[in-house]
């Protein structure tokens, strides 16, 4: 059974809403990235100590009850390609702001929104 034109027209829609969104996700990031490039709060800190374990390998000094690891897990591969903690960050929240605005395009697509 083939999609309906309506279908497909509906799905290219969403990719160029999805695109658009990612598109103004980035220039904004990059325009007040020099505003916040210094500006990590104690959480961030936290975040950091852990990646630098999973990267350093000490995965039982990792682990803890107080924060997720997926934040940590999407930064420790950045430790081989910068050297400013306070930029992985930065990079690591750009990549989970994209994820989230792709899971909430396929979220909007479940209940056609």
């Amino acid at each position: 059974m083939q999609p309906h034109i309506s279908q497909i027209l509906q799905l290219s829609k969403r990719i160029k809403s999805l695109h658009w969104a990612i598109l103004a996700y980035s220039i904004l990031f990059i325009a007040l990235y020099p505003y916040q490039k210094a500006y990590i709060d104690p959480d961030g800190m936290s975040y950091i100590n852990i990646a630098q374990k999973y990267y350093l390998g000490n995965f039982k000094e990792a682990v803890n009850g107080f924060w997720s690891p997926l934040i940590s897990w999407v930064m420790a591969p950045f430790f081989l390609a910068f050297s400013s903690k306070v930029l992985i960050t930065k990079i690591a929240s750009f990549f989970v702001g994209v994820s989230v605005l792709i899971a909430l395009n396929k979220l909007a697509s479940l209940f056609v929104l």
